[in-house]
């Protein structure tokens, strides 16, 4: 199955999420247009937008809503979705140090490009501390 025709969806969702989180580098006004949203519910929205307003989702509706100070991402009917939360995973494998230097930036990126948004790292050192 070839999972790079899927990326676009992902960066979506990613950059949702990661707005959502409220860093505050991060925190900003923006709308995702023309999404097929999954709510977390159970439920689905075709055609609905997520609005979210310094960092943090303020709304999500059908169709579009405009507002002016918002910056506009339209999804192109991909689906957005809450992330993926892995409450159990021994992440640090071999040495933590050399982990952390170099294998920590490309894993991390692959939680990411899967959907997880939220992982628990179980019983890892401080290196895991300085990868968050």
């Amino acid at each position: 199955m070839n999972t790079n025709k899927n990326k676009p969806g992902l960066r979506i969702l990613t950059t949702a999420v990661l707005l959502a989180l409220g860093a505050p580098v991060l925190a900003q006004n923006l709308m995702i247009t023309n999404a097929r949203i999954l709510d977390g519910n159970g439920g689905i929205i075709n055609n609905g937008s997520v609005i979210i307003r310094d960092g943090k989702i303020e709304s999500v509706v059908t169709g579009a809503v405009r507002v002016p100070e918002m910056t506009v991402l339209d999804a192109g009917g991909k689906t957005v979705m809450p992330g993926f939360v892995e409450a159990h995973r021994h992440v640090i494998t071999g040495n933590p140090s050399t982990w952390l230097a170099e294998r920590s930036p490309a894993q991390m990126q692959e939680f990411l490009d899967a959907g997880f948004t939220t992982v628990l790292s179980a019983i890892d050192g401080p290196p895991i501390v300085a990868a968050r």
